[in-house]
């Protein structure tokens, strides 16, 4: 995964190619956090709220997730 304050981007750990990509509703991102083995994602943004996103496909095994920005 890797991410600056505009967009985050998950990779697939096996090949190297784009999964996904996550755009905040609102404002920049400050910090992201990946839910362990539940495909949650949580990016801390210049928002008054924390923006949840929820993804099966983040539950793969050969997905990186360790946060480096």
């Amino acid at each position: 995964m890797s991410s600056d304050s505009h967009i985050v981007k998950i990779w697939d750990q096996q090949s190297g190619v784009n999964f996904t990509n996550i755009e905040p509703a609102e404002g920049s991102i400050n910090d992201v956090c990946l839910w362990k083995d539940s495909g949650l994602a949580m990016l801390a943004c210049d928002a008054p709220k924390i923006q949840v996103q929820s993804h099966r496909q983040l539950l793969l095994p050969c997905m990186v997730m360790a946060y480096s920005s």
